[in-house]
């Protein structure tokens, strides 16, 4: 199962060539097909996913186009940056944001107030649009807040997995020269 996902993905992800020969791409191919930013090593790979990883809700729109900008400046690894920005998903992005209105309300301590609510002076309903202005800022600094802590994570995890993974490999490899010669 897992080869096969594998290939599917080789099969279907670019390569430096074919971002080479793009239209859309060609004026900045000599940024993008710089080596650094294509290789899976100590460095790259974990600051790939820390921006995937604070690019996804932040940017919750062409947030795969950004992440793999934001790649080329910070040497991380394109490929990665562009496809850890799909684990924050529709499914994912509701449960985000909810955490986020209430993590930013307690950090700007504001009272939560329903959209149903009529205003004091006038006994009218105030509108939707209103409500949704009134609580962007707890929704913009929760969001920020979150997203810098998952980055966080995401970068101290996977630069741990990186250095398990190589010095398993380190191992075997010692391993196979003491049982060979």
């Amino acid at each position: 199962m897992i080869a096969r996902a594998t290939s599917w993905f080789k099969g279907h992800l670019p390569t430096r060539e074919s971002i080479a020969v793009n239209r859309w791409t060609r004026p900045f191919a000599r940024h993008l097909l710089r080596p650094d930013l294509w290789h899976f090593n100590r460095r790259s790979v974990p600051r790939a996913v820390a921006i995937g990883l604070f690019i996804a809700p932040v940017v919750p729109v062409a947030h795969t186009f950004v992440a793999a900008l934001l790649a080329v400046p910070t040497r991380a690894n394109i490929i990665v940056a562009a496809g850890i920005t799909w684990l924050i998903n529709p499914f994912t992005i509701p449960f985000f944001y909810y955490s986020a209105y209430y993590i930013g309300n307690w950090v700007l301590r504001i009272d939560t107030v329903s959209p149903a609510m009529t205003h004091a002076a006038t006994k009218q309903a105030t509108s939707w649009l209103t409500w949704l202005f009134d609580k962007s800022g707890p929704v913009a600094v929760g969001t920020l807040i979150l997203a810098t802590g998952i980055a966080a994570i995401g970068y101290f995890a996977s630069s741990f997995v990186w250095r398990l993974w190589i010095g398993r490999k380190w191992q075997r490899r010692r391993w196979r020269v003491r049982l060979h010669g």
